[in-house]
């Protein structure tokens, strides 16, 4: 291979799928890898904003205990020390802010009722049981809704199971369980329940960012080329039409958003407060989550950041709100306020909500793909030298864009080796 010239390899998106794929790429001395990204900036769903001189997330964080390639990066790029454990704090359900504690108490399960569920809900989980790559077709192709109310248990119980999955499920900007398909979802949850739920993760003490910085210093480092601002307007043979222009290779690897895939939209409001925030009298409290009502802009869920990173980020609140109109990702800062005081009212009546520090808009936030969808991207692997990685592949999560973007990378070298 020294006398020949390197491959050229396009990766379109830089969000976790495409920097995981350019950083395996970019050990092999083979390729001349260049990543396109549309906005300023990496990190796709990856991102942080400043408060008082803490870095803080507005975006996925939480790295959890069976997130191999995710740990193993961290490792790798001497960041390990970043990585704290996410600190004891009570999480609340509901609009009534019952304390997840509480609520399981007054809905007390028998064995008899955990090993139904268990054999339900898991079956095929103890041979297959990989989050990133689940088994398609596996649950009849039923929603997480749909399946659960198809094994027959007692109503009460499902439907208890149903609101609180949902709730947690919309929480973190994920779509509704009458979206999501069981197939893509069961791995997650046995994975959660076999190596530790979000009270077993960790996150970056000074937020994701540091971990983007990182990926983009090694990559660049290694002569990967980054183009900013630079968006795929169509595909034409082995030739991308962009905003800035045509360009050309031998290699691609798609890890943008899909078209062909619904996602969910969210907004992320970081937000300043006076007052004491308490719940059912505690002030140390995690986190809140609430069920959803019919309003267009739904605060689903709370994160207490004072708790999360220290007295700098103290009284600011992060704010996941749903959007349900599409023309609405256009509202005005000063009138996303105007709805944030207003709700906000009715969860913590002790506070006053004084600013919105920081905004995100999801405008794609969690991929809702079907199992044929994902089923005919996995068979066009390869062919006409186009790969495809992203979290719209497993179960979304930020382990399976990285391991997503690892498989691609992976199948390009073997193709190129097996030639």
């Amino acid at each position: 291979m020294k006398n020949r010239r390197k491959r050229k390899v396009i990766i379109v998106g830089g969000g976790l799928a495409g920097l995981s794929a350019a950083y395996q790429l970019s050990q092999h001395e083979r390729f001349d890898i260049h990543l396109i990204e549309k906005s300023n900036r990496l990190g796709g769903r990856v991102d942080s904003c400043n408060i008082n001189g803490q870095v803080i997330d507005v975006g996925g964080f939480l790295v959890y205990p069976w997130y191999k390639i995710y740990h193993e990066l961290i490792k790798e790029l001497n960041l390990t020390e970043e990585l704290i454990k996410v600190p004891m704090a009570r999480d609340y359900f509901a609009s009534n802010q019952k304390s997840c504690e509480k609520y399981d108490k007054e809905f007390k399960l028998s064995f008899k009722d955990m090993v139904e569920i268990f054999l339900g809900v898991f079956p095929n989980q103890l041979t297959d049981y990989d989050p990133t790559e689940p088994g398609l077709h596996g649950y009849h192709d039923l929603t997480v809704k749909d399946y659960l109310k198809s094994l027959n248990m007692d109503v009460d119980k499902t439907n208890y199971y149903l609101s609180v999955f949902d709730t947690y499920l919309q929480g973190y900007c994920y779509g509704p369980v009458s979206e999501h398909k069981m197939a893509f979802m069961a791995a997650t949850l046995f994975q959660n329940i076999l190596h530790g739920d979000m009270h077993a993760a960790s996150y970056l003490r000074n937020g994701g960012k540091v971990f983007i910085d990182a990926l983009q210093k090694e990559l660049e480092s290694r002569g990967v080329q980054i183009h900013y601002n630079c968006s795929l307007e169509k595909i034409d043979n082995k030739q991308l039409v962009t905003n800035l222009g045509k360009m050309e290779a031998d290699d691609f690897i798609f890890c943008h958003t899909p078209e062909e895939v619904s996602y969910s939209k969210f907004i992320t409001a970081t937000v300043s407060y006076s007052g004491t925030a308490v719940v059912e009298g505690d002030t140390e409290w995690g986190s809140c989550f609430y069920k959803e009502d019919e309003q267009l802009f739904p605060i689903l869920s709370i994160v207490n950041l004072e708790k999360l990173y220290g007295k700098k980020a103290a009284q600011h609140l992060n704010l996941n709100i749903k959007v349900n109109d599409n023309k609405s990702t256009n509202i005005t800062s000063p009138d996303l306020l105007l709805i944030i005081k207003s709700e906000m009212q009715q969860h913590f009546r002790e506070i006053t909500i004084l600013e919105l520090v920081n905004r995100v808009d999801w405008d794609k936030a969690m991929p809702i793909a079907t199992e044929d969808f994902v089923e005919s991207t996995r068979g066009k692997q390869g062919e006409n030298n186009f790969y495809y990685a992203g979290d719209f592949m497993g179960c979304p999560s930020m382990e399976t864009a990285l391991y997503n973007g690892k498989r691609a990378a992976h199948k390009l070298v073997h193709d190129l080796f097996v030639e």
